[in-house]
């Protein structure tokens, strides 16, 4: 990791197992866990191709989707508190910060997705986040 070890770089913000996989813990001492965002890959579909599709394929297609979000989920929780472990392992000092300081100077972000957005969504993304 020669490339990191210049001193050009003194903090990066990666998912962890970026992190893990590219072996910055060679290069970098702390990790904080903020849990500031959660990135999605999103399934998409044209909608004249979705319009298209028999009613029935359009359930299944749902359904499928709607199970794969779950197994997905489930999937990058593991392989990030798996990556945490092996961090912490590998010499990281692992930071899990209070996050109500960080939600309460935020709030504001909320209130301005929640006009966007709707607040069923909110209320979604709230509860999930418990």
């Amino acid at each position: 990791m020669d490339r990191y070890k210049d001193g050009t770089f003194d903090a990066q913000e990666n998912p962890i197992p970026v992190i893990y996989n590219n072996v910055l813990y060679e290069v970098q001492t702390y990790l904080s866990i903020t849990n500031h965002s959660y990135d999605t890959m999103p399934l998409t579909i044209r909608q004249d191709i979705w319009d298209s599709l028999k009613p029935e394929y359009q359930t299944i297609i749902a359904d499928a989707a709607e199970q794969a979000q779950s197994v997905d989920r489930g999937l990058v929780k593991q392989q990030t508190d798996d990556c945490v472990s092996q961090l912490e392992e590998k010499g990281m000092v692992i930071n899990r910060p209070d996050l109500a300081p960080f939600r309460e100077a935020t709030k504001g972000v909320m209130e301005m997705f929640r006009t966007i957005y709707g607040e069923e969504l909110i209320a979604y993304v709230q509860q999930s986040q418990k």
